[in-house]
């Protein structure tokens, strides 16, 4: 599957992620910016975070955080992950 990209609502904006799906069909890291911000698996019918640790950067840098501009920023958890799985498994239906 080659990279795509999605559209999650964060706060009042719209924001614009890149999903690139890893080898195993079940891992997808997620960039943000040119930046990775981490990575999600899906294992039946539910999304988690990967650790961290298990985020091999490759050629992009990974994303930090800008004080003072947190608005602006994604963060892997609630609402948003299930936003983005949920934009995961549709794009999945279309290929």
């Amino acid at each position: 599957m080659e990279p795509f990209n999605i559209r999650i609502k964060t706060g009042s904006k719209d924001t614009t992620l890149t999903i690139l799906p890893l080898d195993n069909e079940t891992d997808y890291k997620v960039i943000y910016n040119g930046a990775i911000i981490g990575a999600v698996s899906k294992s039946a019918e539910s999304w988690s975070v990967l650790p961290d640790d298990q985020v091999e950067a490759g050629d992009l840098p990974l994303y930090k955080t800008k004080y003072g501009e947190a608005s602006s920023d994604v963060i892997l958890e609630g609402d948003t992950l299930v936003q983005i799985g949920s934009e995961i498994d549709h794009q999945s239906h279309l290929i």
